[in-house]
């Protein structure tokens, strides 16, 4: 889950694993506290977020079930509040794209690109252009509002030994 939609539960675990994988200082609570305070950004009436999460990012088992389950609900109501758009392309849509690793584009002239060991970012044009393409293919795929929240309510009923409702 991109950084922005994440709950303080589900971080604190993406965190923890990010500090046995490097072996870096485990500073996890001011990390969890930053990542939720920069959150407060998508409220700001000026600027627009586009988001994209794959279909599979739903279903993994990053975190103890009743942890991804809030963060299954909390997804769910970001698409349901219509704050961002929210796109999920789902693994059943054909694609003409697959990105090899996450990124984020700025103001259509910045990419942060996120590696296993690093983040890079990039200005040129001609670095930025491709991204721009990727996102583009991989946004006419996804699909958003109800179609969107039943593939992220699906995944959260799919987690053991929870049962809900079904979607509404």
């Amino acid at each position: 889950m991109p950084g922005f939609l994440q709950t303080a539960g589900y971080a604190r675990f993406m965190f923890r694993r990010g500090v046995r994988l490097h072996r870096v200082r485990d500073d996890g609570q001011r990390a969890v506290d930053a990542r939720i305070e920069r959150q407060r950004v998508l409220d700001d009436p000026d600027k627009s977020f586009h988001i994209l999460v794959w279909e599979p990012a739903l279903h993994l088992r990053l975190a103890p079930d009743t942890v991804m389950a809030a963060q299954l609900e909390y997804i769910g109501a970001i698409l349901e509040s219509g704050k961002i758009e929210l796109g999920v392309v789902p693994m059943r849509r054909s694609t003409d794209v697959v990105p090899s690793h996450g990124f984020w584009i700025f103001d259509d002239d910045r990419v942060l690109v996120e590696t296993i060991g690093a983040e890079l970012c990039l200005t040129e044009e001609n670095a930025v252009e491709p991204y721009r393409r990727v996102f583009s293919a991989l946004s006419s795929s996804a699909v958003r509002g109800r179609a969107a929240f039943e593939l992220v309510e699906r995944a959260r009923r799919g987690l053991s030994g929870l049962e809900g409702p079904e979607p509404r």
